[in-house]
């Protein structure tokens, strides 16, 4: 008897906790619109990215390991980050002579933050008179000439990531200047059997400009 006092008592305090609650506001479901389906195909080892437009419907893919180095395109840009989907590292070597960089030892080995941040890239400040600091020299520390904005000249090695056998997974670059309409750049791989300059331009219409 005193159980079923106690389970009564329970209840009644649960209905009167139920009672002090609102009800629910009932909202009106909208008829059904002109929704469509679509499908996009990721491909079974994900090699590539994938964008739909939901304007048109239209899939556009890419290989994600297209590219090594992105440039910032807009006019005053001048950041550089690495294809992260690759692991790729980059190392400064802290001396401007090119041909003397063959190896991989004794570097500081850095990487891009998954943030894109512009101050938090591996490459970091590669113009004016700094070292990897990421923030922009001062004016009267860069050696300009015309539009161009001259680098330290210290060379960089860039590893390209583990799929690659060691010849092709290491080269070298410097960034040899930048202008409100393209970049300067001397590569080569560590052996020097193959060492080449571009002058990459910009394209002012899209973020980045792409280099492998």
């Amino acid at each position: 008897m005193y159980v079923n006092m106690r389970l009564l008592a329970l209840l009644d305090f649960v209905s009167v906790l139920t009672s002090c609650f609102r009800e629910d506001e009932k909202i009106t479901l909208p008829p059904p619109g002109e929704a469509q389906m679509a499908q996009v195909q990721m491909g079974s080892t994900y090699e590539d990215q994938v964008f739909f437009s939901l304007r048109n419907g239209v899939v556009l893919t890419n290989n994600h390991a297209s590219w090594d180095l992105a440039f910032e395109s807009s006019a005053p840009g001048y950041h550089v980050w690495l294809n992260g989907g690759k692991d790729m590292l980059a190392a400064e070597t802290f001396t401007t002579t090119f041909e003397s960089v063959n190896a991989v030892n004794a570097f500081s080995w850095r990487w891009d933050e998954s943030s894109w941040n512009p101050d938090s890239t591996a490459i970091g400040n590669w113009v004016g008179n700094t070292t990897t600091t990421a923030s922009l020299a001062p004016a009267s520390a860069m050696r300009t000439h015309g539009n161009e904005v001259y680098s330290t000249g210290r060379v960089y090695i860039v590893d390209r990531g583990l799929t690659y056998a060691d010849a092709d997974r290491y080269w070298k670059v410097v960034f040899v200047w930048y202008s409100p309409t393209a970049y300067k750049l001397k590569y080569g791989k560590l052996d020097n059997s193959f060492v080449d300059s571009i002058e990459l331009e910009k394209t002012p219409n899209e973020t980045y400009t792409y280099f492998t």
